[in-house]
């Protein structure tokens, strides 16, 4: 089955005029858009109630591009009939299985596709849509979903039974859209549609284009346009650690923004969700895919830290409060970066190289590097080393035990008969 002609809104919906004018106000000119994506989709998932159809409909209005609704053009018309009617007949597993097919034999290109709340959950479609597309994850509050979800009165949900409230039902799905997803669109409580479709454009932009993204050295004095001609992309930076001119790398364009409302959207998500939102605005995912991220962070700050917080804020008194970057595994502030800097720095170098990495450590440095790459896959740990210079005199007997307690295959200490500087100039040298 295959479509390339749909509408850009096949659902009859008749949307005002007006709301088209005010698009084509808030957004740049359709040209800007008309050739985003090539022969690729545009594929939009989330959670029931995250509003992908309309999204979807005012993405097509904005770029030219047929919109396709996997629950209206794919589903119930391979069927003939409703989606609430085949879920009621075949019940929940037996509907998976046939959805999942049912999108398998669908191809498209240059379209808009809206996906069903429950496509991620059927591995061999999402491959499917992952092969001509790019999949963009609206991520929407709960607390949004769900007052939709109960003023729609939405009975057509896989897992609606009683017993099983909504909020788990969403909560259970959580992870398989963590795990389809090219780039997130974070959006705010409230957010409308109009505005997030917009956001979906900018995120497929930026995930098309990797060349605005790079950085350049401290100690660069060039003009700007020079200066580019010398940047380097994130991985690079990771593998190089320092510029060629001793410089340390900064990104060449300014940092992302979050508006107050994204920033709120992550006050209370666990630490390992604030970084992965965090981190996708500031890494390309052509460095680092998503889901390699989540992997990397969940290695990172999952059952090595002492605190299910990673980085809890304390109330003492007043206006005032104590961060607590204590929890790590070497009870050092250091370990928030060397436990995830060790799986970044394995993911980014060419697979067919080794490296050893000198270390020069006063103190907690040291044992944050060798617990962080002793941690590594068993793989990774013959293509990586590590060896940790101390000064014999100059670290406390805590420290030295933490050091020299580390006896992995791919990590060293040497006590050096020196001072600290002595250490680090002989490295660099």
């Amino acid at each position: 089955m295959s479509n390339k002609c749909l509408s850009p809104c096949n659902r009859n919906s008749g949307l005002p005029f007006l709301k088209i004018l005010l698009i084509s106000r808030r957004t740049k000119p359709l040209s800007t858009y008309s050739s985003l994506v090539g022969e690729k989709n545009i594929v939009l998932m989330g959670a029931p109630g995250a509003g992908k159809t309309t999204v979807g409909r005012f993405v097509g209005q904005i770029t030219g591009l047929p919109v396709i609704d996997v629950d209206d053009d794919v589903l119930e018309k391979t069927w003939l009939m409703s989606v609430a009617k085949k879920l009621q007949e075949v019940g929940g597993d037996l509907f998976l299985e046939e959805e999942g097919k049912a999108l398998q034999r669908f191809s498209t290109s240059g379209s808009v596709l809206s996906l069903t709340g429950s496509n991620p959950m059927h591995r061999a479609s999402m491959q499917h849509m992952k092969s001509n597309g790019i999949v963009v994850y609206l991520d929407v509050p709960l607390e949004d979903i769900l007052e939709r979800l109960e003023r729609m009165k939405v009975d057509r949900i896989v897992g609606q039974e009683p017993g099983v409230s909504m909020k788990e039902i969403l909560q259970y799905r959580r992870p398989f859209y963590h795990q389809w997803y090219d780039v997130r669109v974070l959006c705010e409580s409230g957010e409308s549609a109009e505005a997030i479709a917009v956001k979906v454009l900018e995120a497929v932009k930026r995930y098309q284009d990797i060349t605005p993204e790079t950085f350049i050295s401290t100690r660069s004095t060039t003009e700007d346009s020079e200066a580019r001609k010398d940047s380097v992309f994130f991985s690079d930076v990771v593998v190089e650690g320092l510029a060629s001119d001793g410089g340390l790398y900064v990104p060449a364009t300014k940092l992302p923004k979050l508006t107050p409302g994204e920033w709120q959207r992550l006050v209370d998500v666990p630490y390992i969700e604030r970084a992965q939102v965090l981190l996708e605005l500031c890494i390309h995912p052509s460095d680092v895919p998503a889901i390699k991220l989540q992997e990397m962070l969940a290695r990172a700050y999952g059952q090595n830290f002492s605190c299910t917080e990673v980085a809890p804020v304390r109330h003492l008194t007043g206006n005032q409060f104590l961060l607590e970057l204590f929890h790590g595994p070497t009870a050092s502030f250091k370990d928030l970066a060397l436990q995830l800097l060790p799986q970044l720095f394995a993911f980014c170098i060419p697979r067919t190289c080794n490296y050893l990495i000198l270390v020069a450590t006063s103190g907690d440095t040291g044992s944050a590097v060798l617990d962080g790459f002793s941690r590594l896959s068993d793989t990774d740990k013959e293509r990586i080393s590590v060896l940790t210079f101390f000064p014999e005199e100059g670290i406390s007997q805590i420290q030295k035990a933490q050091m020299i307690s580390y006896q992995d295959k791919n990590v060293g200490v040497i006590g050096v008969q020196s001072h600290f500087d002595f250490c680090q100039s002989a490295l660099k040298q």
